[in-house]
């Protein structure tokens, strides 16, 4: 659906820490998918719909493409219940999540309960499996503190998606100045995607995410020291 990014059919998880650019990353992969004339269904529990308007025509997509194909809820109680009604009228639309603990807390889920949350992760699963070509993106966050390969609260949650990147903000970045976005693959069934994509932002891009190399001088051998790790449990 996004070369080395996402799949068209599956689960993709999407975390990292607060304000390392997670929203901003799907959003700009929204935008290549918008202009190709797909349609987007975005339910938000983050945002509020000026913000995440802003954000998205930040990107550089047309208010008339979204309008036509971006199809925005704020805070549905039940999000796998919101999916299927917008999919009935929008049927080829990729749908995104943003965010996963806010979700599960408007549909009364412990996010630190493994059986909670896999009930709820399968029900997403599930709805994707069971209807063929569907894509769905769930943002998820990360404490600070947390080194390893999970998401904030139940490490279960992450047993059944497809695909697991992790978004690491390398620079800052602003409409203002340009920084960039390591994003790192943490799992993927299939085996086609890349372990690291590089991406630049901000400044004169706006909030469209652009491929790039990796921009860190003399990296030979060092992306495998810090992945180890990033992988290491925390002491």
């Amino acid at each position: 659906l996004v070369p080395g990014f996402l799949y068209a059919e599956g689960v993709h998880w999407v975390d990292g820490v607060p304000g390392h650019g997670k929203t901003s990353l799907m959003m700009s992969q929204c935008r290549q998918l918008l202009e190709a004339g797909r349609h987007i269904i975005w339910l938000d529990w983050e945002s509020g719909m000026r913000a995440a308007m802003k954000r998205l025509l930040a990107t550089g997509v047309s208010a008339a493409t979204v309008k036509s194909h971006f199809h925005y809820a704020y805070n549905p109680e039940k999000p796998e219940e919101a999916l299927g009604e917008l999919i009935t009228v929008w049927p080829d639309a990729i749908a995104v999540l943003d965010s996963c603990s806010k979700a599960l807390s408007a549909r009364g889920i412990d996010e630190n309960s493994n059986t909670e949350v896999t009930s709820w992760t399968k029900l997403l699963v599930d709805y994707v499996k069971s209807r063929g070509n569907r894509s769905l993106v769930v943002i998820d966050h990360i404490s600070k503190s947390n080194s390893g390969g999970y998401s904030r609260g139940a490490g279960a949650k992450l047993a059944d998606p497809d695909v697991h990147w992790r978004v690491v903000k390398h620079e800052p970045f602003s409409r203002e100045i340009q920084g960039y976005l390591w994003v790192q693959q943490k799992k993927d069934r299939e085996g086609c995607l890349d372990f690291d994509l590089w991406f630049r932002i901000g400044g004169a891009l706006g909030l469209k995410a652009e491929p790039c190399s990796d921009p860190r001088p003399d990296q030979e051998g060092q992306d495998e020291a810090e992945r180890a790790d990033a992988d290491r449990p925390a002491i």
